[in-house]
């Protein structure tokens, strides 16, 4: 008699497995969306070096190329331009594929000033990580990966933050949470939308 638990793993062994890649209908559907967003805290394991931290990851499409929506966010020097709360950014140190800065941003008649590291992984998968390293700095790090999605004109965009938010109040931290996921999408699409305009605009 045969052994079926043998015969199942045969079956798992001989077969290929592929998943549907993403319609440029679908593609184009979940560009417009806020993505997907799931809360996080921060644990031993996370490199924020910190337990206890709130934290997120979050999946987004834009509708540019992998490549596109990396050299965007890269070219951190136009953040000032281009992100109305980001409001100066001073460069203290210009590595190959890291970049030191001081970092302000503001809203509300607050500003922040931080100095942030800058790691730029410029080879597929393409990752940029920034990192708080001022000595008074509040813990924030974070990660963004450009992930090939099947098309040449869309990139998703898997982002992973901690931070510490030890000094906001409690109630509000679920609007925090909400202005944060739209604002991810938002920004990061208009961002990349105008570096890449200003490119065209350029010329070759």
């Amino acid at each position: 008699m045969p052994n079926p638990f043998l015969t199942l793993t045969l079956i798992l062994l001989t077969t290929t497995i592929t998943w549907a890649t993403p319609t440029e209908t679908e593609l184009a559907q979940k560009a417009k969306s806020n993505g997907t967003f799931e809360a996080l805290v921060s644990t031993n394991k996370d490199p924020v070096g910190e337990v206890g931290l709130w934290g997120f990851t979050a999946k987004v499409v834009v509708p540019n190329s992998c490549r596109q929506a990396f050299t965007a966010l890269r070219d951190i020097e136009s953040y000032p331009k281009r992100m109305e709360k980001v409001k100066r950014v001073i460069v203290l140190e210009r590595g190959t594929n890291t970049l030191l800065t001081d970092y302000t941003e503001g809203g509300m008649g607050i500003e922040a000033r931080t100095t942030i590291l800058w790691k730029f992984k410029d080879q597929p998968p393409l990752q940029i990580v920034s990192e708080n390293v001022g000595p008074e700095d509040s813990k924030t790090w974070m990660k963004t990966r450009f992930v090939e999605v099947g098309h040449p004109h869309y990139c998703e965009l898997n982002i992973r933050l901690f931070a510490d938010t030890s000094f906001i109040p409690n109630f509000m931290m679920k609007w925090l949470t909400e202005t944060v996921v739209e604002e991810t999408a938002t920004e990061y699409r208009r961002l990349i939308a105008e570096s890449v305009a200003a490119k065209k605009a350029k010329g070759p």
